[in-house]
């Protein structure tokens, strides 16, 4: 996977090196140093450092192309096909601009190369999705269990140092620039921990204390408030003409809206009080892009058709692992290069992991080359793989049932339950379940929550930091009104389920919303073959 060295295409326009430069600091002020990328909304251009084109023009980023961003969600919102490529982007661009205002107020604390580290960061920071975004992480839950550690940002780490170590343009180009304390500072800002630190110690490794708010741009481990949740809710509303309260004047009030200050021994991001409503706006959209787009009644069962075909397929389908090994698709989530190469499907089919030698979809979780092996285009693989294998046949049915729609139906939702816990859901259908032994294996039963990033019953608007106007005042938070979270229940039924079979799974859901008085609504929503989505 190594490339030839080209550094000509780390630099901008011929001559925009400057004294600066070649002192090892890159010049964020030059012009020249950025080129304009047509991957932004509303038909703006977005500005990238000429830099990461070395990061870009790998096939672990370019991998990202060959992933949607809202996983299944194309097949209810048709026009939702756009990938994390754009989204990473546009995390990149939206990184330049709030740093490109943060070192006007304050540039003996922000120097071209911590710009430079931040966009890096925006731009890498979801290198580690596997197929289908999300949905991939719920396939592994369900394979590995809830015990299984998995996340892909940690992923985005991995791969990210496999791309300095495997492209030598790329480590080369960089190298001009920053150093491995600064490698440790990109991989901090993809993946910070929840405390900076620990008895007044400073835990992290790429920068010092007095730079601890650069931590809240990328991922903000305090608020959620932060250039992917930026970029991500404007880009989905956009594309879904789903109407929130957030649009490209609001993102653009925001960033001229921070500074950086002094707060609890630390130096936070704080806004002005005034742009508030702002905030709130921001985490109100992401609530209703989850009611609306990520949560639709008809998302779930094309996911529960994929996961089940990625399931039967990951003993089948190989690709080349660790040392040339063949691996599984699961396997490919611990093999790089497996990951990286996974546009195959799970036991037949082989993938190129470490040292080209081929392993299978399911051993790709562990092999990361496998694991760069997966993209979305695993369906297409799947569909089409040859294999007479029951589990494979089984597994290219599941995929004809997401081509022709013969998924389960809604029939049932209860909205709006508080505290709810999924545990006690499961007992309760298990139970009516065993009592009512004719409808198992004909209902599907999932909990879907509505909250603001940080989780039910937790409110990231009281974490958020206003500025005092006052030289001698701390920051402070602006108590609100606090943000309702809440979740819903949906009741599934098969393709072919009956307006009988669905009274009899409407009975459950009653049965159900009797053991949580304070559920506020019960809704049927079984449709007939001949009046459902398409």
């Amino acid at each position: 996977m190594n490339a030839e060295v080209d550094v000509d295409r780390c630099f901008g326009e011929k001559g925009a090196k400057t004294n600066q430069q070649v002192r090892g600091i890159w010049d964020p002020e030059n012009d020249g140093n950025y080129f304009e990328h047509s991957g932004g909304i509303c038909q703006t251009p977005l500005l990238i450092p000429v830099i990461c084109r070395a990061i870009m023009d790998t096939p672990a980023f370019q991998r990202l192309d060959k992933i949607r961003q809202l996983g299944c969600c194309n097949y209810v919102y048709r026009q939702a096909t756009y990938t994390r490529f754009e989204h990473s982007l546009g995390v990149a661009d939206l990184a330049r601009r709030v740093m490109d205002h943060l070192r006007r107020h304050y540039k003996d604390l922000i120097d071209g190369n911590d710009q430079l580290c931040v966009i890096i960061a925006g731009l890498c920071h979801d290198l580690g999705h596997g197929p289908f975004s999300h949905t991939f992480e719920d396939y592994v839950k369900q394979s590995r269990g809830k015990d299984f550690h998995f996340r892909h940002e940690e992923k985005s780490i991995e791969i990210f140092n496999y791309i300095l170590e495997h492209e030598k343009t790329v480590k080369t180009c960089l190298s001009q620039y920053l150093d491995e304390d600064d490698f440790k500072f990109i991989c901090e800002l993809i993946d910070p921990p929840e405390y900076f630190d620990d008895e007044g110690n400073w835990n992290m490794k790429g920068r010092s204390k007095d730079k601890s708010f650069l931590y809240e741009i990328i991922s903000n481990r305090y608020s959620g408030l932060d250039v992917d949740k930026l970029d991500y809710i404007l880009r989905d509303s956009s594309h879904n003409v789903v109407a929130t309260g957030v649009n490209a004047t609001s993102i653009d009030l925001i960033i001229r809206g921070i500074r950086a200050e002094p707060y609890n021994n630390l130096r936070r991001l704080v806004c002005k009080e005034k742009l508030s409503s702002l905030m709130e706006n921001v985490f109100l959209a992401r609530q209703q892009l989850f009611q609306n787009v990520y949560y639709h009644k008809n998302v779930f069962p094309i996911e529960f058709e994929l996961i089940k075909a990625l399931q039967l397929a990951s003993k089948h389908v190989r690709v080349p692992g660790k040392d040339g090994k063949p691996i599984t698709l699961d396997e490919c989530i611990e093999d790089i290069e497996g990951y990286l190469a996974l546009q195959l499907a799970s036991k037949h089919v082989q993938v190129p992991g470490k040292d080209g030698k081929p392993i299978t979809l399911g051993e790709c979780i562990e092999d990361i080359e496998g694991y760069l092996s997966l993209t979305d285009d695993i369906v297409t693989i799947i569909r089409w793989f040859p294999s007479q294998h029951p589990e494979m046949i089984e597994a290219r049915k599941c995929i004809q049932n997401m081509d022709r729609r013969e998924v389960h139906v809604p029939v049932a939702v209860i909205r709006r339950i508080n505290n709810v816990d999924e545990n006690d859901i499961n007992n309760a259908v298990e139970q009516y379940l065993d009592e009512n032994p004719l409808l198992k294996g004909k209902v599907l039963v999932k909990c879907r929550h509505y909250h603001f990033g940080l989780g039910l019953g937790r409110d990231p608007t009281t974490k958020i930091l206003y500025d005092s106007r006052s030289a001698e005042s701390m920051p402070y938070p602006k108590p609100h009104s606090p943000l309702s979270t809440y979740s819903s229940i949906f009741f599934y039924g098969k393709y072919a389920t009956t307006r009988k079979e669905a009274e009899e799974i409407y009975r459950l859901a009653t049965t159900i919303k009797d053991k949580f008085p304070f559920a506020q609504d019960l809704t049927k929503i079984f449709k007939d073959k001949t009046n459902r989505f398409y």
